[in-house]
């Protein structure tokens, strides 16, 4: 048997330990995939633009997150499946999502929801972790790799993200499982 490095075994561990530390992991696995081709556009993009609709070129990021909800409840080491609307508008799942969805504050493993201004454009990103002083560690699809939140970037980012961010107000943060 090949000997596995105690400290990836230990991570690895913890990654199967629950949907949530998956769910994380499975996001910085994705860390590094860009566009291909133009804006919206690539073979894994689509790819995630086909987990709730049609890959139409449109923004990605809350498909980036139903794909890797996807493969969590595909590997059935976890029972229980998400109550998370399939949808890949970021307003629309705000407004969907059961109420007992919402948490008060970040914590590893969900969702975190912004609106750009009054516009019904918006972004999300899977929380890591919250940092002392509030910022967050999140992995985002369709984002960038420049200051403030990014809805129309060219891949996926590990960020540091503030609370507030320039034209994105926080509508709220989601639990995944």
């Amino acid at each position: 048997m090949r000997h596995i490095n105690p400290k990836l075994k230990s991570y690895l561990e913890q990654a199967l330990s629950t949907p949530e530390h998956l769910l994380c992991a499975a996001a910085l696995a994705c860390v590094g995939i860009h566009e291909e081709g133009g804006d919206n556009r690539g073979e894994l993009v689509e790819l995630f633009q086909e987990t709730v609709g049609v890959a139409e070129r449109e923004a990605w990021c809350l498909s980036f997150i139903q794909s890797l909800i996807a493969f969590v409840e595909a590997t059935a080491w976890f029972p229980k499946l998400s109550e998370i609307p399939a949808t890949e508008h970021c307003l629309t799942l705000w407004q969907t999502a059961p109420q007992g969805l919402r948490l008060a504050e970040p914590q590893s493993g969900c969702i975190a929801l912004w609106q750009h201004g009054s516009t019904q454009n918006g972004h999300a990103e899977i929380v890591l972790g919250v940092l002392s002083g509030g910022s967050l560690l999140t992995v985002g699809g369709n984002t960038g790799d420049g200051s403030g939140i990014v809805r129309e970037g060219d891949g996926v980012y590990l960020r540091l993200r503030p609370r507030k961010s320039g034209d994105f107000k926080e509508l709220g943060f989601l639990k995944v499982f």
